[in-house]
This record gives C-alpha cells, sequence and structure tokens, in this order.
C-alpha cells in the first residue's frame, strides 16, 4: 500500500465482496451510533485499492454501542457494549471474512461492560473495564482464549475502577488510559498491566489534563490519546503523546475536536475517524497524523461512515510469515520531542 492510499476517501454505499476483504489490509468501522442517535449493528470498510468506504452485506446479531472491538487470527470480535434496547452486554460476536458472517460466542463475559476497551496479547483478548449492569465503573478485566473458546476473569484489579477509557498495547503490556471512575470522577493517569507477572502499576507521569471518551493508539513506539473531552465535559482538539523511555507526554493539536471517534494505525499512520466534534455533530471525517514527522496529513476526499462510540479496526489477512530480524528501535526521544516541538510552534 502507497500512503496515498491512506489519504484518499469516498464514501461508497454498495454492498462489498468478501473475496476482496480476503486478499487486502482494510479499516474496519463496527457498530456505534449514527446521527439520529440509531445503534448499528453494521460494518463498514475502507479499502485500500478502491480508495473508498463500502458497507458490508452482513452485520452483527444486535446493534452496539461504547463495546471493545480486536482482531486476533484474522476474526474480528465484537465484546460488551449497549444494545439498541438500551440493556448493557456481556456477550460477544465473530466476524469470519471467510463466510462473511457474524456469530455469537457461547459464553459470555464475567460481566456486562459498556463504555469498554480491548487488547490483544499472545493471542488472547483482554477485556478492560467499563460500566457494569448497575452502571458503575469497574476495575476488573476479562481475559477471552480463541482456542479454546472460553473466557477466565483475570484476578489482579485495576487500582481505579473505569468507563470510556482508553486501551492499548504497547512493548507487551496493556495501558489503560484516562476514563471516569466510579464516583464519576474524570481520570488523567495511566495504569499498565504487564502479564508475565500478572500485575497493574501506575504510569508515574500523569495526562495534561482527563481524558474520558479517548481514542488510543501505538505507533512507532509510543502510546498516542487521542481526542475525548475533559472534566468540565469540552471536546478536546489535542492528542497527547506518551514516550515509555522518557516517561514524558507532549501534548499535539489536532484538526478539530474529536470525542468518541475511531482510531486505528495503518502503514504507521494513525486514522481518525467519525466520532462527536462541536456541538451534537456526529462527523463523518476522517484526519490521518503522521507520527513520523509530526503531521495531520491532507485528506483529499474526506467523507467516511457517519459514526460515533463504535469500533475502529485495521484487518489484514492472515498469512504464513518467515521470521524476521529485531525492528529498529524508535529515533531517540530527544529527536522525536524536538520534531513535535516544531510542528506545535508552526
Amino acid at each position: 500500500m502507497g500512503c496515498g492510499a491512506v489519504v484518499h476517501a469516498h464514501c461508497g454505499t454498495s454492498a462489498y465482496s468478501e473475496r476482496h476483504l480476503l486478499c487486502q489490509p482494510v479499516l474496519c468501522a463496527v457498530g456505534g451510533l449514527d446521527q439520529n442517535g440509531n445503534t448499528l449493528n453494521t460494518m463498514e470498510i475502507y479499502n485500500t485499492d478502491f480508495e473508498s468506504w463500502s458497507k458490508m452485506r452482513c452485520g452483527m446479531g444486535e446493534g452496539r454501542q461504547g463495546f471493545a472491538l480486536a482482531v486476533v487470527d484474522g476474526k474480528i470480535y465484537a465484546a460488551g457494549g449497549l444494545s439498541h434496547a438500551g440493556d448493557l452486554l456481556d456477550s460477544m460476536e465473530m466476524y469470519t471474512p471467510m463466510d462473511d458472517c457474524w456469530t455469537k460466542v457461547k459464553q459470555p463475559m464475567s460481566q456486562c461492560r459498556y463504555r469498554c476497551g480491548a487488547a490483544v496479547l499472545n493471542g488472547n483478548i483482554y477485556v478492560v473495564g467499563g460500566s457494569n449492569a448497575d452502571g458503575i465503573a469497574s476495575n476488573s478485566m476479562d481475559m477471552y482464549n480463541p482456542v479454546s473458546d472460553s473466557w477466565t476473569k483475570v484476578d489482579k484489579c485495576m487500582a481505579h475502577c473505569r468507563h470510556s477509557c482508553g486501551v492499548a498495547v504497547l512493548n507487551h503490556k496493556i495501558y489503560v488510559v484516562g476514563g471516569v471512575n466510579e464516583l464519576g470522577d474524570p481520570l488523567d493517569s495511566v495504569e499498565v498491566y504487564d502479564p508475565v507477572s500478572n500485575s497493574w502499576t501506575q504510569v508515574g507521569e500523569p495526562m495534561s489534563t482527563c481524558r474520558l471518551h479517548v481514542g488510543v493508539a501505538v505507533a512507532l513506539g509510543r502510546l498516542f490519546v487521542v481526542g475525548g473531552c475533559d472534566e468540565d465535559g469540552e471536546r478536546l482538539s489535542t492528542m497527547e503523546m506518551y514516550s515509555p523511555s522518557s516517561n514524558s507526554w507532549i501534548k499535539i493539536p489536532m484538526k478539530g475536536c474529536r470525542q468518541r471517534c475511531g482510531v486505528a494505525v495503518m502503514e504507521d499512520k494513525i486514522c481518525v475517524v467519525g466520532g462527536l466534534g462541536k456541538g451534537a455533530d456526529v462527523l463523518n471525517s476522517m484526519a490521518v497524523y503522521d507520527p513520523s514527522t509530526g503531521k495531520w496529513l491532507e485528506v483529499e476526499n474526506w467523507k467516511c461512515p457517519r459514526r460515533c462510540g463504535f469500533g475502529l479496526v485495521h484487518w489484514e489477512p492472515t498469512r504464513k510469515k518467515l521470521a524476521a530480524p529485531p525492528a529498529p528501535a524508535p529515533a531517540e526521544d530527544s529527536a522525536a520531542r524536538s520534531e513535535v516541538a516544531a510542528v506545535i510552534e508552526q
């Protein structure tokens, strides 16, 4: 794929053949809310060949918003969320591209989870936090093993209960960012789960502001926390970049505010799709950030699915790969910091 494939997007509505889906990487936007507040069960994909968004024929068994989305071995999993009827969900559905079909996983999670997040480690799916059936934020985590088709509740819990948080994997550890605690207080803190020691620790340096309803991504060895809103409910037009080696954050301006947007990484670039903008607008625009240059790319045809509270993942065909040499270490933090600082000053 060339860089141009990431920054040219047309909005399409025709049904899309699963044969094309199986042959190359795509972005998948699943579920969420439309501009009228309707809960969606549909999936739309951004195809890098045709540089367009297209709606898949098969949708989930039920609409979901505020759920967790993950990809393992070429299959897409949607866990938890809030249904169209307003029910908090403990169920999970699995999409198999070869069959172009969603099926419900038989065993539910240990509890309902709304506005939760997901991470994939060692082939397992971890679903973190979210609101339980009583609407209270949780500090627990469930692990799903696709091989045994079973859930296990992780016995170690976060220090803080969190919903509306961001979840991502960096350096083989799970980062849980921001959100809201059980008292309804927004958080600026970050907790990290190490599966080797089965323990949680807190990142020493918090974000510059509390953030909830955020999107998160990992690129070039750094964690990016995108948009969201602050403790006053103001939607944010910035993102923050965290470097583990220096334990420090850098604030980066965005092109407009976004809350409850979809975030995924493709070609080492951060794709930010939809979400809530100013007022009650559900956006149909896509923004692309290149962390190697510290710049937002110009998107020529910016229309994309008009959704918020949805899941966005980068899907690619499963192929047997030869062992590759270790990737080069990321650029020195000082260089990266100066690059981003130069962008901010412009």
